[in-house]
């Protein structure tokens, strides 16, 4: 049966550009192919993160955009670059957000995979950050 698409979760990491400061959050990603010839695909990504930034204080990004990926190893290794643009939330305010970035998916099985993704995230109006995100999905 074909893949026509993934759907991941996991938990995020920023850290600012310039600084030590870091935030934690949550990540959930689905995807799917919208074309794709001899191992190499080309995917359509919604992807979504609550970041907390303290007690009080969160971001929330929701962005979207094309994927290209490379089946490697019979498809166990899955790496991807991707540039996605939409929208964030933060103290009240949406701003236009941004990013580009990179991952990797590795085969856990017939169906689950383990992710890891590097991203660029540039929000209207602050600095840019780095997000890191681990974790699981399954292939439909």
């Amino acid at each position: 049966v074909e893949e026509r698409g993934r759907v991941a979760g996991g938990f995020s990491n920023i850290s600012l550009e310039y600084g030590t400061e870091t935030a934690k959050g949550v990540n959930g990603s689905f995807q799917v192919k919208v074309a794709g010839s001899k191992g190499v695909k080309l995917e359509a990504v919604a992807d979504g993160t609550l970041l907390f930034i303290s007690d009080d204080e969160y971001l929330q990004t929701y962005i979207g955009g094309p994927q290209v990926g490379v089946n490697l190893l019979g498809g166990r290794i899955n790496p991807f670059v991707r540039a996605l643009y939409g929208i964030s939330l933060y103290d009240g305010v949406r701003s236009y957000t941004h990013s580009a970035g990179l991952g990797v998916d590795v085969g856990l099985g017939e169906r689950a995979f383990f992710r890891g993704t590097y991203d660029r995230v540039d929000i209207s109006g602050i600095p840019p950050f780095y997000r890191t995100t681990i974790g699981v999905g399954v292939k439909f």
